[in-house]
């Protein structure tokens, strides 16, 4: 494979993925009860959720799902890149895809959390709102590689 020039698209994509997974990754990890109480999960959040420890599991679970994904994303991006990948259109193409899946998924998920009003209606917008853009760069970047690359 060719250089492609993709390097925008390679990049918007994977430097706003790590961003959205790191950040959402560390604030469950590590202050799961000051961002569920008071962001996250604002005014559904009763006294007894802070003792709650089903909540705790799956908020930190959460959070250390999404430094794992960060920490995947980047190796992705260092180790992957279209431009200098050799014989490895397929699997470039099934990651591409996966990204793309998996932003669906959590444009989807934060959607009918928001919807449902399990999360604080005004947070769940601005995860929606994130989700679509990293959502429109993954796409972005999936046109961009498979057009100027394969």
């Amino acid at each position: 494979m060719s250089n492609c020039d993709i390097d925008n698209a390679w990049s918007m994509f994977h430097y706003s993925a790590l961003i959205f997974y790191g950040a959402y990754g560390i604030l469950c990890w590590f202050v799961p009860e000051l961002y569920g109480k008071n962001i996250y999960f604002r005014g559904n959040w009763e006294e007894q959720h802070s003792n709650d420890k089903i909540l705790w599991y799956f908020m930190i679970g959460a959070g250390e799902c999404c430094v794992h994904m960060a920490l995947l994303t980047l190796f992705a991006y260092k180790f992957i890149d279209p431009n200098y990948a050799f014989n490895m259109d397929n699997w470039i193409r099934f990651y591409l895809v996966v990204q793309v899946l998996t932003w669906i998924k959590w444009t989807l998920t934060e959607a009918y959390y928001t919807y449902k009003k399990v999360e604080w209606v005004a947070i769940g917008c601005v995860h929606v709102l994130l989700c679509i853009v990293v959502l429109s760069f993954a796409i972005f970047n999936y046109i961009e590689v498979e057009t100027k690359c394969f």
